[in-house]
């Protein structure tokens, strides 16, 4: 996870000077990409939060989304209902604001919690859809 993050963290400055980054995780099943990419997602908001003072005030805040068989859930919303996608934005997502690591970690922990998982030959307890999480 270390090394992982380590190909990472020099992107938290380009993301605080307000240029737009993306981490995708693909591999098999089995492979570690929900293990490795909860890790670096809250370490990119622990940083991000200890950063803050250095920059302008800002608002932080997660939004977290579930493609499931070509349908979207809101993963911050206890109700599972499908979400409709308007240009690049999904209708009807949640967002949370966060100002501590508490915070996040509350809100990932809830989120992947609600993801939907299944036993395969691999893992007895494997995600069965994609994440999208969305820091701004």
């Amino acid at each position: 996870q270390e090394d992982v993050w380590g190909l990472f963290s020099g992107y938290l400055t380009d993301f605080l000077n307000r240029i737009n980054l993306s981490i995708f995780a693909y591999g098999e099943t089995g492979s570690g990409k929900t293990y490795t990419m909860s890790y670096v997602t809250r370490r990119f908001l622990a940083e991000l939060l200890s950063r803050r003072a250095d920059y302008d005030r800002f608002e932080v805040s997660i939004s977290m989304v579930e493609i499931d068989n070509e349908k979207i859930y809101c993963l911050l919303s206890e109700e599972r209902r499908p979400l409709s996608i308007m240009n690049y934005h999904v209708k009807g997502a949640r967002r949370a604001v966060v100002t501590t690591e508490g915070e996040c970690d509350t809100v990932l922990t809830e989120c992947w919690k609600r993801r939907k998982t299944a036993a395969t030959d691999f893992n007895d307890v494997s995600s069965r859809s994609h994440a999208v999480c969305t820091i701004k």
